[in-house]
């Protein structure tokens, strides 16, 4: 079996299976496998909070892969280690990451202003004069809103999502307080394929999959895959439209 990590990007969205499992070790307090099957099946069938779910533990040297449910509530096929799964906000872990290793290796500035890497045509703003930097855009304290009107939806442009930054005003200063903001992050990865003179999906596979052997984690998921890719639900459990969500270009 292939490596797996099990987490549950937004702006910039990641896709995974449980065929990327890690190899840390789980806490002893982990629920007995019946415990856990019995929680799954009843947040599926009982509580329909979930069409299929896949858990993955990692203890010592053993693995195991826990799966119930469909990958569809209208079709038969069943999840399994191998479902692809939207993992949500979580992918932003992934551009905290590269943005880390970036730092350590002496690559880009935890505390360089935004505007360092930005076109010049670009306007970051400020507030009394302090501006927006790296670390802020990584901690959710850039004083950005927690997003525009969707700058990097597929029917938007680069020239749209960069634009809204321009013509955003902040309402207090950079570093004052936490918000979130998909946006910032948005920001963030943005400039890191800017400093890099790469894609965001090459820099990932670079820096993070390839080294962990995360073969099955995405942010645009090949169609050859499709077959195993889950359809994703809102919580309501209305079938929602499938992401895509790499920064516009």
């Amino acid at each position: 079996m292939n490596k797996i990590i099990l987490l549950l990007l937004t702006s910039i969205m990641i896709f995974q299976s449980c065929k990327d499992l890690g190899s840390d070790p789980v806490p002893e307090y982990y629920v007995r496998d019946n415990d856990l099957l019995k929680m799954m099946q009843q947040r599926v069938d009982y509580y329909q909070k979930d069409v299929g779910m896949v858990v993955g533990i990692i203890k010592g040297s053993e693995t195991n892969v826990y799966s119930y449910g469909k990958l569809d509530k209208n079709k038969t096929d069943l999840v399994d280690g191998n479902t692809i799964f939207e993992i949500g906000s979580i992918s932003k872990t992934f551009i905290c990451t590269i943005f880390a290793d970036m730092v350590l290796k002496g690559e880009i500035g935890l505390d360089d202003p935004a505007s360092k890497y930005l076109p010049s045509y670009v306007k970051v703003p400020t507030y009394n004069g302090k501006e927006i930097t790296l670390r802020h855009l990584a901690t959710h304290a850039s004083a950005l809103p927690r997003d525009s009107d969707n700058p990097t939806d597929p029917g938007n442009t680069l020239e749209q999502f960069l634009g809204f930054i321009s013509n955003c005003k902040l309402t207090r200063e950079p570093g004052s307080k936490f918000e979130y903001s998909n946006l910032g992050m948005n920001l963030l990865g943005y400039i890191l394929t800017i400093k890099t003179g790469t894609d965001l999906e090459t820099l990932l596979k670079k820096r993070i999959l390839e080294p962990l052997g995360m073969t099955s984690t995405y942010i645009q998921v090949p169609s050859s895959e499709m077959n195993r890719y889950a359809t994703p639900y809102n919580a309501s459990m209305v079938e929602t439209a499938r992401w895509n969500m790499a920064v516009p270009n």
